[in-house]
């Protein structure tokens, strides 16, 4: 493969433009590259017709991949476009691969990128080669036989509807010992019932000079009994004085067999979108989140996301708000549920401690080191590695996280044998991770290879529609909570009302208090200066609930000006339940 190579980037974000020049490298290329992010310069690009390979991101700012595509096969040149994106898309990548795309890739899955360069470059210099042995034909019959046994296409040419010449590559591909098998034979008799007779058809048009499809796909049965996959290129040419048909074959059965498996995949991810959508709508539960407001019921499709994808994943959010219960949801929808979820917390660990802990140790490492111990990331070898407090590891540990996560695997302290263990990462903190990398604290590469998809998680404060939720579910989950006094109205009013700097982990212990204690104790707030609610008869949780909704209905319709429709799509209700809200309410006549 030519190395230097010139490589053209389509692509908005200089960061992922660098990680891409940084894998070329890493896999021992040397790159020349130039990043265009508009049609207009990539026009420019194009014009100078100088590039090697065509890298593209799908999704660009008012100018697609799609548009990419296009600008390349409109310019004629013969080389490899990949298409990039952040997200996994099968029906997009099935779309894009019918356009024309030599490949789709995932960003984080960047190390299919040399290969898959260097495999198309090899297809495209063999194109390449073919063209030369389509003119050669017109002028010498030997030119022409020495020059189509020096590439990995099959080669025939067909008269009257037989075969006069194969190649050693046709015959290979369909299955027979030698070129002879098949001189002299009628053509296409490998081709399936039903798609042989009009490929038939269409050469006997060629021949007779009227013109027809110059290629076609088609499933063959070779003479060795192997069903398979071709796709040929037919050319008309006169050979001998006379009409002929030039067929180029090449076996593309992998590629088929990719574009199945893209396709079932789409349907299966399509199918399941919809029932996890479908089953989120109205939802109050989701794993182990309670929660049915709106900015949980985002969090909820970011979840869900995650878990259809191997990418690296950041829970942020306040203390108490749930960060492992994100990641354990994460982890029990996704592909890896089957093996262990081991969570660490980063910041519990003495510095001089966390090597061991992560990596283990060998017998004999150290004074006391009676035994080999696995560490965390031997216990989550197939599943996934749940770090919180991501921002309290050291640079040096997340020097050998990284090279562990992409595949150069790692040593156990005293050992130097190398073990490469099969992890997803997903991280937690409630610290800004790009001030980290920033001061120095986090590395950039590795923030970038954690950091794919990001979920925030609201505080408490921001979704006070859901605490009658989880006082229901603390309270059933209480052990001994059938003789504990119900919650009133009016304490029920202090939780809503109350500010909750410790998220749900203190609405937790406030209800236990409360279940065990029977009184309601909250900080900075006494019992006596609980405020009274707005409504005077509210005395128990379905009555204290049913106050809160009226309340937050009547503030959506503020906010929206009583606009009902926009109510009740700020709200997220279906418009049949929220018209039935107001008339419960009374709020119609309002």
């Amino acid at each position: 493969m030519k190395n230097p190579l010139n490589v053209l980037i389509v692509e908005d974000s200089e960061d992922d433009a660098f990680l891409i020049i940084r894998r070329l490298r890493k896999d021992g290329l040397r790159p020349h590259c130039e990043r265009v992010d508009g049609e207009a310069e990539m026009r420019g690009a194009l014009a100078s017709r100088r590039w090697d390979v065509i890298i593209s991101d799908y999704d660009l700012p008012g100018f697609g991949g799609i548009e990419a595509l296009e600008l390349w096969k409109a310019s004629g040149m013969d080389i490899p476009f990949i298409m990039v994106s952040g997200v996994l898309g099968e029906d997009v990548a099935v779309e894009v691969m019918k356009q024309g795309a030599h490949d789709y890739l995932i960003k984080d899955r960047l190390d299919r990128l040399v290969p898959a360069i260097e495999r198309e470059l090899r297809d495209a210099a063999d194109r390449r080669k073919r063209v030369v042995v389509e003119r050669a034909l017109d002028r010498s019959e030997v030119q022409y036989r020495l020059l189509t046994e020096q590439i990995a296409d099959g080669i025939s040419l067909t008269q009257n509807g037989r075969y006069l010449f194969v190649n050693s590559a046709f015959a290979e591909i369909f299955g027979y010992p030698d070129t002879e098998c098949l001189v002299g034979r009628n053509a296409f008799h490998h081709l399936v019932e039903g798609k042989r007779e009009v490929v038939l058809d269409w050469v006997r048009q060629l021949e007779e000079g009227e013109g027809g499809p110059d290629s076609f796909q088609g499933q063959c049965i070779g003479g060795d009994g192997r069903a398979f996959w071709v796709g040929a290129n037919l050319r008309a040419i006169t050979w001998q004085g006379s009409n002929a048909v030039l067929l180029t074959v090449r076996d593309i059965t992998e590629v088929k067999e990719k574009e199945r498996r893209l396709e079932e995949e789409s349907a299966l991810l399509r199918t399941e979108n919809r029932l996890l959508r479908s089953s989120m709508k109205d939802r109050y539960r989701f794993g182990g989140m309670i929660g049915k407001s709106v900015p949980m019921q985002h969090v909820y499709e970011l979840v869900a996301k995650a878990a259809a994808t191997e990418a690296g994943v950041v829970v942020y959010g306040e203390s108490g708000t749930g960060k492992e219960l994100a990641a354990r949801a994460i982890h029990d929808m996704s592909d890896r549920r089957g093996n262990h979820f081991v969570p660490v917390n980063c910041g519990a660990i003495p510095e001089e401690l966390l090597e061991s802990e992560f990596f283990g140790y060998a017998k004999g490492a150290f004074s006391g080191a009676h035994s080999n111990k696995p560490g965390y990331l031997d216990h989550a070898d197939g599943g996934t590695l749940f770090l919180d407090e991501i921002g309290e590891i050291s640079l040096n540990i997340q020097v050998k996280l990284l090279r562990a996560i992409e595949g150069g695997g790692y040593s156990p302290l005293g050992s130097v044998a190398v073990k490469k263990p099969d992890i997803r990462i997903i991280a937690a903190t409630n610290r800004d991770l790009e001030a980290l990398v920033r001061a120095g604290s986090m590395r950039e590469d590795f923030y970038y290879r954690i950091h794919i998809i990001p979920i925030y998680l609201p505080p408490l404060k921001e979704r006070r529609e859901d605490i009658p939720l989880l006082v229901e579910y603390f309270t059933n989950a209480q052990g001994g909570a059938r003789d504990a006094a119900v919650m009133d109205g009016r304490s029920m009013h202090a939780l809503l009302e109350y500010g909750w700097p410790g998220n749900i982990r203190e609405l937790q212990n406030v209800v236990r208090r409360y279940l065990t204690l029977g009184t309601l104790e909250l900080e900075g707030v006494s019992p006596t200066e609980v405020p009274e609610p707005e409504e005077a008869d509210v005395r128990d949780l379905q009555a204290a609930m049913k106050c809160h909704e009226k309340k937050l209905l009547l503030m959506a319709l503020e906010k929206n000006r009583w606009h009902r429709g926009n109510t009740a799509r700020y709200l997220n209700l279906p418009a049949r339940t929220f018209y039935k809200k107001m008339k419960d309410h009374q709020l119609n006549s309002a």
